[in-house]
């Protein structure tokens, strides 16, 4: 029988930013005109004009086949991120493993054998025994989760344990009466919406299984977890490993000169970005405090705050596993929401600039103000001449 989940604090709430899943693909490319580049980078999908095939640039230098079109969509919904590099340049990369289903999306089976198949992590494949069991798990439509997988892709799965009763595989993807997603880890279900950028959200909603009824069907309430802000760095770094389409060993990653240029640079702007936003977070905490001393009603910059500390958080989780572009986006909406909470109302941020430099714009914004003020106030007895002076400046 499944067993009840302990309960635990662990709440992010649903920033929907930033994680991306590092995919190399190869697939029928019929719909897609992608947009040539130069050179490609690590987590790259990549094509060229000659091929109708797709591949994933993964950390061990290597490009790796999406073998079909299913398997593509078990981790994309559509191919716009796909990028053209030349022929000639693909040709130096050298084709790596075939990348398989992503756990908790779809059901496989042979077209040869009737047993049907949940994958889990890195292509671990769980029969069910039945179709009472399938139902249970899965709905009664879970036959339209079912794909047939040719016999020539069998070898880059490994098969694990039949499905004992009242087991869900492990990385089923569960959602909420809120919307909130959740993935079953051993005997927990986690909440990821914090690790999940607008794609891997928009796909996983697609694959993902209503909690209330999976309950239902089961007959026992399952336990979430949630995750606060001290939490989410250790916890958060773990589930992005378990996200990524290809998981490569430290001894595996490729020491490419080009790639390794580039991640150097995304790296030092991604923990550049994590400090501006430690420091606007700690100058937050300290106008926040002051606010409180004064008698001033600081519920909404609370709130603001708690918001920034989990994309802090998800930065550094990010910047842990090497996501280097999601690191700095969750840090620069860490930034944006503790100026906010200090009463900052900013429309953008630019991540160049510090924090001296935000206070020193803002200055020139005041001061701009005032000139503004004093030129209408010297044009009102002049020409339609001096107004346009005005407005130019």
């Amino acid at each position: 029988m499944y067993k009840k989940q302990l309960i635990k604090e662990y709440n992010p709430r649903h920033m929907k930013k930033l994680v991306y899943f590092q995919v190399l693909f190869i697939l029928g490319l019929a719909v897609i005109s992608p947009k040539p580049v130069s050179a490609a980078n690590v987590g790259d999908l990549i094509t060229c004009s000659e091929f109708s095939t797709v591949y994933f640039l993964g950390e061990d230098g290597q490009r790796h086949p999406f073998p079909n079109e299913q398997t593509f969509h078990s981790w994309y919904n559509d191919f716009h991120d796909v990028v053209q590099i030349s022929c000639d340049d693909l040709a130096t990369i050298q084709v790596g493993s075939t990348v398989v289903y992503q756990a908790g999306t779809r059901l496989v089976k042979l077209p040869s054998v009737p047993t049907v198949y949940a994958v889990e992590d890195d292509g671990v494949l769980r029969a069910l025994s039945s179709e009472e069991q399938a139902e249970t798990l899965f709905g009664e439509d879970w036959a339209e989760r079912v794909d047939d997988l040719s016999e020539a892709f069998w070898p880059d799965f490994d098969l694990g344990a039949p499905l004992i009763d009242g087991e869900i595989p492990e990385g089923t993807v569960l959602r909420d009466d809120e919307g909130s997603l959740f993935r079953v880890e051993g005997d927990e279900a986690i909440e990821v919406d914090a690790v999940l950028d607008t794609d891997q959200e928009d796909n996983l909603q697609e694959h993902a299984l209503e909690l209330e009824d999976l309950e239902d069907r089961l007959g026992v309430a399952l336990a979430l977890i949630h995750v606060d802000a001290d939490q989410a760095a250790t916890v958060l770094a773990e589930i992005l490993e378990k996200l990524q389409v290809i998981d490569v060993d430290d001894d595996d990653e490729a020491e490419l000169d080009d790639i390794d240029e580039l991640d150097a640079d995304d790296a030092d702007d991604a923990d550049d970005a994590i400090s501006d936003a430690q420091e606007e977070i700690a100058e937050a905490e300290s106008d926040i405090l002051e606010d409180q001393e004064d008698g001033k009603d600081i519920s909404a910059s609370e709130v603001l705050l708690a918001e920034a500390r989990v994309h802090l958080a998800a930065a550094e989780a990010a910047l842990a596993v090497g996501d280097f572009a999601l690191a700095e986006d969750h840090a620069d909406e860490a930034k944006h929401a503790a100026m906010w909470a200090r009463g900052k109302a900013v429309s953008s941020i630019d991540d160049g600039d510090d924090s001296d430099e935000d206070e020193a714009e803002d200055d020139d914004i005041q001061d701009e103000s005032e000139d503004e003020s004093e030129s209408e106030d010297d044009s009102s007895g002049e020409g339609d001449g001096d107004e346009a002076d005005d407005e130019s400046v």
